[in-house]
């Protein structure tokens, strides 16, 4: 199945306070159930939102382990 998955889904699984749907829609993408579509606008707002230091700064993750996590899409 092919989904988008809007930037507020990848924002609230990093952040993760109450995220259960979020981070089931990045597990699923993760483990090639699901396959995430994004175009490079997408895909360059993703990068914009994480690294806003006042969106992130409730992150349990630091700014190389987000982008991390962002390369596996």
């Amino acid at each position: 199945m092919k989904v988008v998955v809007d930037t507020n889904v990848m924002v609230a699984a990093l952040l993760g306070k109450e995220a259960a749907t979020a981070r089931q829609v990045i597990e699923l993408a993760l483990q090639d159930k699901i396959t995430p579509l994004m175009a490079d606008t997408l895909f360059n707002e993703y990068l914009d939102v994480i690294s806003r230091d006042e969106v992130m700064q409730k992150c349990p993750f630091d700014e190389d382990e987000r982008m991390e996590f962002l390369s596996a899409f």
